[in-house]
């Protein structure tokens, strides 16, 4: 189905920008904290 393509295509692209932002974040020490607050 054309449709499952595109939804793993999308979703792929989604994944790639959540990690280039944890990178480019993960040098930060507030982000730490910030997960501790969140639980």
């Amino acid at each position: 189905d054309a449709r499952i393509v595109e939804q793993e295509a999308a979703l792929r692209r989604i994944l790639t920008l959540l990690i280039d932002w944890i990178e480019s974040d993960s040098h930060r020490p507030d982000l730490a904290a910030y997960r501790g607050m969140a639980g």
